[in-house]
């Protein structure tokens, strides 16, 4: 949206938020699922000892199913300004019981994470009118595209164990390369499934997939095919032409065996 476009909302509403998204647990659950529940724990202390008017407000969304991701909001500067000064007073009391010394890079960002539901929290509390628009996402995250290049690199030099490690150690460190809207494509999980797949035709003493390509979009384009290749074996509508394509790329039984194994959707129920 354009400039104009956001002043004609704010005439309409206090704050332009995201739209939401629905937890299948409470918030509460859904944040201890991914971080430390105790640093939310601290969050709610902390404002029920500086402003315990707001504490029911920050209960109804813990307790609640409705989210708002990025901490992205859209309001005037009165607001904003107001809403940060009750954000860092909360989180200037929390951060003495919240100790990072222990957590990775991703979990560092912990007061990110926290914030993402303190403006619906404001929002309640201060009875502000606020509308919901779509957010788009322009591009992968620079971590994400980082490490698929990296890997790409080392399927160049057939360094497969290599590509597996660096995959993991990445993944220790920042989980998030692999969330949804990081890994937008898709493709990091198919890689990691390659590299999978690759190490068990090394322990086999094959290669099909690397005698194919050391080109990881060649490569990624390929096991679509088996994938979709499966699917229609599975359904009993596999072509002539399908079986074809699997012998003269030589996929092995074991390959496919395999790949059938980690992806529920072609096991026979």
């Amino acid at each position: 949206m354009d400039r104009n476009t956001y002043l004609e909302l704010l005439k309409q509403y206090d704050v332009i938020m995201p739209k939401h998204e629905e937890c299948e647990v409470n918030y509460k659950c859904y944040y201890g699922q991914a971080h430390n529940i105790k640093d939310l724990e601290a969050v709610e202390k902390a404002i029920s000892k500086l402003y315990p008017e707001y504490i029911q407000s920050f209960k109804t969304v813990m307790e609640g199913k409705t989210y708002f991701c990025g901490n992205l909001c859209i309001t005037s500067l009165f607001i904003l300004k107001e809403y940060a000064k009750w954000l860092f007073d909360i989180f200037a009391e929390a951060s003495q019981e919240i100790d990072v010394t222990n957590y990775d890079d991703y979990h560092k960002r912990v007061y990110g994470f926290l914030s993402e539901q303190m403006m619906f929290v404001y929002i309640l509390q201060n009875e502000l009118t606020y509308c919901e628009v779509p957010v788009g996402i322009a591009s992968e995250k620079a971590e994400t595209i980082i490490l698929k290049n990296e890997i790409a690199s080392l399927f160049k030099q057939k360094k497969i164990t290599s590509a597996k490690e660096v995959f993991e150690k990445t993944l220790r460190e920042r989980p998030d390369v692999l969330l949804e809207n990081s890994d937008i494509y898709n493709e990091l999980r198919m890689l990691y499934q390659i590299i999978h797949l690759c190490l068990i035709e090394e322990e086999q003493k094959e290669n099909s997939l690397l005698s194919y390509s050391t080109d990881t979009k060649k490569l990624l384009e390929h096991y679509q095919k088996i994938i979709f290749i499966l699917r229609n074996r599975k359904l009993n509508a596999e072509t002539e032409e399908e079986r074809m394509y699997l012998k003269q790329t030589k996929v092995s039984d074991a390959i496919l065996e395999e790949i059938i194994k980690c992806t529920p959707s072609l096991q026979r129920s």
